[in-house]
């Protein structure tokens, strides 16, 4: 799965993403996603933000996703979704790279 985000990231445009995650019918748990932050410019991720997207996260064991972020700040909230996963089970990365997040994710370049 293939998501991005640009311009203004906040709360909401990222939680809106996830319900409709969980709405579509063709989404399964167990997808890999790669998520382009590349073209975020500005952040208005809460921490508390961070950590609804953590207690609705719909994805399952083994899953992995990743995030390529480039701004500093949307890097360093992505870290912090990455460190505050209760399930260690949860893989989720954040990379600088759009190479770097492919080849974890095992996906053709």
């Amino acid at each position: 799965m293939f998501s991005s985000a640009s311009g203004v990231a906040t709360d909401e445009e990222f939680l809106s993403h996830q319900r409709l995650l969980t709405r579509d019918p063709d989404f399964k748990p167990n997808y890999r996603q790669l998520l382009d932050g590349r073209e975020i410019t500005s952040v208005k991720v809460t921490p508390d933000g961070v950590r609804a997207l953590i207690a609705g996260n719909p994805w399952g064991k083994g899953a992995r996703r990743a995030l390529v972020a480039a701004d500093e700040t949307a890097f360093g909230l992505a870290r912090m979704f990455e460190l505050g996963r209760p399930n260690p089970e949860d893989e989720f990365r954040v990379f600088r790279s759009m190479s770097e997040a492919r080849e974890w994710l095992v996906l053709s370049t």
